[in-house]
């Protein structure tokens, strides 16, 4: 063997050397990843899962592109074999080894593709400066809890359901990113089997795809990945659902756009103005005891819903759902109110049985339905961003 033909062959095995390397890191990495995924499709719920599983997102793709670098570097030591004997033989290099070394791929080269020597060293030089290397892991810093959510404003009553919104939140969040990369991995793997399939099947049309076990490795990964993705479509549903009904339970407790924020916040601490106590009475003035009310709120009893437009600034909102710390307004036709005020009372809890109430004629809590009949019409309720729980 001449020196040439021994560097060349040391140059082909440099490249099936990298190539091999590279389906080694490839299965680590797999494995790793999979093993991670499946921690995380057990929805196992954790501030500190949620730490880790950004570090996860952040980290993957350049984890997952280590194979693919040495891959590459592999390919181009090929091309680089395969060129240099082009420029020096007799215009033909046979029997070229197909990636895995499984089947001969009988690709030729002729003399009509050959560069003059000073224009293919040129080449080789570029080709080679330009080989990709493995990326290397970014380290990014931690930023704590990143994915925790900026609201306006969040009352101390309503701390817990804030922490189950926002983890659901990340959750679905992550469940999406998680998704997303695991659909990126597949279409890799179904690219590279199409790949080896189309060059098994160039080499000899009569091959048997499902005999051959790299072909049947693939096969094997995009199974177990669509396996994976079938379980997080159904957590993703799941999840969807969860946080869809903690967002609207949270939203009627969310001061608008137009809120003081501050002047909620000095709210929750607070108590009514006297001047409001002093001219209030009955319902109205039992309410207004009972917690803060804005000035501007405790008019007659029938108008309070009709008040939150014009107290924007307050966060106020108005629902038919009944909700601890809310306030419950009754317009002046319904049987129990009124017939020139109407009637407020103070929603004390919400359970099985209905909705608990006190007034200034019932002091301790009493069913509403134990007052009226009429438990829906007519009927409206004041949500306060610092009182309500929603």
């Amino acid at each position: 063997m001449s020196e040439l033909e021994a560097r060349l062959t040391s140059l082909q095995n440099g490249a099936e050397q990298l190539r091999r390397s590279a389906e080694r890191v490839d299965l680590s990495v797999q494995a790793a990843l999979r093993e991670i995924d499946s921690l995380l499709l057990t929805g196992y719920e954790s501030p500190t899962v949620y730490l880790l599983l950004d570090e996860l997102t952040r980290r993957r793709a350049a984890v997952s592109g280590l194979g693919a670098g040495l891959r590459q570097m592999g390919e181009a030591l090929q091309t680089a074999h395969d060129e240099i004997a082009a420029a020096v033989g007799d215009g033909h290099v046979d029997a070229v080894a197909v990636v895995g070394g499984a089947l001969p791929a009988a690709i030729t080269t002729t003399r009509s593709h050959i560069l003059p020597p000073s224009r293919r060293a040129q080449r080789l030089a570029r080709m080679l400066a330009a080989a990709p290397t493995a990326p290397a892991p970014e380290m990014a810093a931690p930023t704590g809890i990143a994915w925790a959510v900026s609201v306006p404003f969040v009352a101390a009553v309503n701390r817990t359901l804030h922490e189950d919104w926002n983890a659901a939140r990340h959750k679905l969040q992550t469940s999406h990113s998680l998704r997303d990369a695991l659909l990126s991995e597949r279409d890799q793997q179904q690219t590279e089997l199409n790949a080896l399939s189309n060059r098994i099947l160039a080499a000899d049309p009569q091959a048997r795809l499902e005999a051959i076990p790299q072909v049947a490795e693939l096969q094997g990964r995009i199974a177990d990945l669509d396996a994976q993705i079938d379980h997080l479509n159904a957590q993703i549903t799941a999840t969807e659902a969860e946080f869809n009904a903690l967002h609207e339970r949270f939203q009627r407790v969310m001061p608008g756009a137009a809120a003081d924020v501050p002047l909620i916040a000095r709210m929750e601490h607070g108590q009514t103005a006297q001047a409001v106590l002093d001219n209030t009475q009955d319902c109205v003035h039992y309410v207004a005891s009972r917690m803060a009310i804005p000035p501007g709120m405790a008019t007659n009893a029938h108008l309070w819903n009709d008040n939150v437009a014009r107290l924007a600034q307050y966060g106020l909102q108005v629902g038919d759902v009944p909700l601890e710390g809310s306030v419950l307004v009754m317009e002046r036709d319904h049987p129990y109110a009124h017939s020139v005020y109407g009637h407020v009372m103070y929603v004390e809890r919400v359970d099985a049985r209905g909705v608990w109430v006190t007034d200034n004629q019932h002091p301790e809590p009493v069913l509403l339905s134990s007052l009226t009949s009429e438990t829906q019409a007519h009927i409206s309720y004041v949500y306060f961003p610092w009182q309500t729980k929603a």
